[in-house]
């Protein structure tokens, strides 16, 4: 077919004869013509011509189109409330002495009891970079690789990526705060006095999401960006890694959301049982911690909804 797409070869390399007419185009000599060869399996199943452009997306009908945005700005406003709700609860519960800022990073210096304060205020990290990095960059990651469709593909990824690498740090700090906080407690007359590591299943659940969150970013990165240089060769290895890694970032995200659920939940145990606070902040307290929790829970799924049901249809080929 002269300028046109040729008809599915499942079987057959990226070079090949597409008609009689190239076969017989020298002296009945076949004629090889230059294209991509995608898998039976996606939805564009055809060899594209050397110099054609990629299949575009399928275009949305008008009440799709309403529902994906309204269903986007929901979820923006939860991922936004989510951060917004920690940073409070962290402010207005969690800042003891109202001095300097609420945050802190290995003070070893003063009395026990300023050593203390400052490893509190060290803790307070752990919530606020991990919920920015592995809830709120995740989910950004996500929604703009799903909604950013008037530009080239290429920007898209490398917007989603620009996201994901914000959240790598984030919660590399976020770990090490935790991590510090247990390791430096002390006791009233200054000896050490740690706490274990990794005792509660959102310890466990953690750092299971933490490893998986690496291995992705690590695969997505080689495989969708890297192989690039070589396009055509890689693409039927692209597109069949594109469920995979579709179908891990969401768990990842869901497994995220599970982690921080059960850490605001451990932390409102140990608050209710073992610190002093007034009554009257004690019942705010309490009833503050559902909250984070409801919107976290809520925005994921709306997330969820977002990137993965029709009628929203995503890239024919995500890993081209």
């Amino acid at each position: 077919m002269e300028g046109g797409w040729g008809p599915a070869r499942p079987t057959a390399p990226p070079d090949y004869p597409t008609s009689e007419e190239e076969e017989e185009g020298r002296g009945g000599a076949p004629v090889p013509a230059r294209g991509v060869y995608l898998p039976p399996y996606l939805p564009s199943n055809r060899v594209r011509p050397h110099g054609q452009r990629k299949a575009e997306p399928e275009a949305m009908s008008g009440g799709a189109r309403c529902c994906f945005g309204l269903l986007t700005l929901v979820a923006q406003i939860l991922l936004h409330g989510v951060l917004a709700l920690t940073l409070y609860w962290v402010i207005q519960y969690r800042w003891q002495d109202k001095q300097g800022l609420p945050f802190a990073w290995k003070t070893l210096e003063g009395s026990p009891a300023e050593r203390e304060v400052a490893r509190e205020k060290q803790w307070n990290l752990h919530p606020v970079l991990m919920i920015t990095g592995l809830i709120y960059c995740s989910g950004q990651a996500m929604l703009v690789y799903r909604s950013c469709r008037c530009c080239r593909r290429i920007w898209n990824k490398l917007l989603h990526t620009m996201f994901h690498c914000l959240a790598l740090p984030a919660t590399a700090l976020g770990f090490l705060a935790a991590y510090d906080y247990h390791q430096e407690r002390v006791r009233e007359d200054g000896s050490p006095d740690p706490i274990p590591h990794f005792y509660s299943i959102h310890s466990w659940l953690g750092l299971a999401t933490m490893g998986v969150y690496a291995t992705q970013f690590v695969v997505g990165i080689f495989s969708f960006l890297l192989l690039l240089c070589c396009e055509s060769a890689t693409a039927p290895f692209r597109a069949a890694l594109v469920p995979l890694h579709s179908t891990f970032g969401t768990s990842t995200f869901l497994l995220a959301i599970a982690t921080a659920v059960s850490g605001l939940t451990e932390k409102a145990f140990f608050e209710l049982r073992c610190c002093n606070h007034p009554p009257n902040q004690l019942a705010r307290l309490e009833y503050f911690i559902i909250p984070p929790e409801t919107l976290v829970s809520v925005g994921s799924a709306l997330v969820r909804e977002a990137i993965t049901k029709p009628p929203f249809p995503h890239h024919l080929a995500l890993g081209s």
